[in-house]
């Protein structure tokens, strides 16, 4: 009863500071990739060992905004005090009817089912405007997350299949979300293996993989810090998929992209250096609390990263599942097509089609023309 007090204490502490208790094997298996435009989303199927068997998880590949829901849905239900414990049976379409599973132990386990709002989750991403199109994106991820099957199978017979998230009502306002056992044993703060995610850190990342990095990096790691190796295109293939199937050039562009979202991770206390084929990954234990905090408040003044639109360095361009309105704060016209407006000239210079003339020296220079 000591321990299980003590885990509950943690929880509420993880509770205010908004970490998302994530089950590992589930953070292990990365099936999340990030959202970009014109991308066709394609069936999964991972299986992770664990303990004395294997967790399966198979669906239709989630992307970086699900993910988002899911760890705030995690969040909400850590908050609650009220959260309905239930048998999995009684929730319908929480256990899948499968032919091919004689007895399936998920019956007999424990759910979790509490409510909450549209806005509350819109909080947790980091999203103010609670228009009709952000509640459509949050409700489509919703739909999506329930989707994903996840099945445990211990020893030779033993065999428990259930949704991630079983069911979810609404009235338009507020929201009743069903978890599936395995997220209510982290909810609940029972003793298990959990990947601590600070959502706080997870909506300050500027773009879809370095989010999904970061959840696998925290599963990985599993609360340890110090420094462990592994090969570049393993990386890649956690967040972006298989890597036999990419080109040369676009394997290339997702290696920056890895690289890349190692920068964005720095400020947060982890760093990368490449040793050959291996990189090594370094977590450090303490950062600096004051530039942690200039970061936060540095993004709290900007728009929020997951409206963020238009990437470079040849990886695609990230689609927004927000309303663009949610980009103007107050701060005059933004635009919203991945381009902003360009800089005022200079005094004394006046703009032209496809040329530029200095008024003070007469000097003419056009496209492919040295001034």
């Amino acid at each position: 009863m000591r321990a299980f007090n003590k885990s509950f204490a943690s929880l509420s502490i993880d509770a205010r500071n908004e970490v998302a208790r994530l089950d590992m094997p589930i953070g292990l298996a990365s099936f999340c990739r990030p959202r970009r435009r014109g991308s066709v989303r394609t069936a999964f199927v991972c299986h992770q060992s664990w303990v004395d068997g294997t967790v399966s998880v198979r669906g239709i590949s989630p992307d970086d905004h699900a993910l988002g829901v899911l760890l705030a849905v995690l969040v909400l239900a850590e908050q609650q005090s009220e959260t309905v414990t239930l048998p999995s049976r009684d929730v319908p379409g929480l256990v899948p009817s499968a032919e091919f599973v004689s007895d399936n132990l998920a019956l007999d386990l424990s759910c979790v089912s509490f409510t909450c709002r549209y806005s509350d989750i819109l909080r947790l991403l980091g999203v103010s405007s609670r228009n009709s199109v952000n509640c459509a994106a949050v409700w489509e991820s919703l739909q999506d997350l329930s989707t994903i099957l996840v099945e445990r199978k211990t020893g030779k017979y033993g065999r428990a299949l259930s949704h991630l998230i079983g069911s979810a009502y609404t009235d338009g306002k507020a929201l009743r979300i069903a978890l599936s056992y395995r997220l209510a044993q982290c909810v609940l703060g029972l003793p298990g293996s959990y990947a601590a995610v600070d959502l706080r850190v997870f909506r300050s990342l500027p773009r879809g993989s370095a989010r999904i990095l970061y959840v696998w990096l925290t599963s990985w790691f599993a609360g340890s810090f110090g420094e462990r190796s592994i090969a570049l295109d393993r990386l890649v293939e956690h967040v972006f998929g298989d890597v036999k199937r990419m080109k040369a050039c676009l394997l290339r562009n997702r290696r920056r992209d890895i690289r890349e979202s190692f920068d964005a991770l720095s400020v947060h206390g982890w760093s990368f250096v490449s040793r050959g084929s291996l990189v090594s990954v370094v977590r450090v234990r303490s950062v600096d609390s004051a530039l942690l905090q200039t970061r936060l408040r540095a993004v709290a003044d900007t728009p929020p990263s997951s409206v963020t639109v238009g990437t470079t360095g040849g990886s695609g361009d990230f689609e927004s599942p927000y309303k663009p309105s949610v980009l103007n704060r107050g701060r005059g016209k933004v635009k919203i097509n991945g381009t902003h407006p360009p800089p005022h000239p200079p005094l004394g210079v006046k703009r032209k089609k496809g040329k530029t003339q200095n008024l003070a020296s007469g000097s003419v220079s056009g496209r492919g023309v040295q001034p």
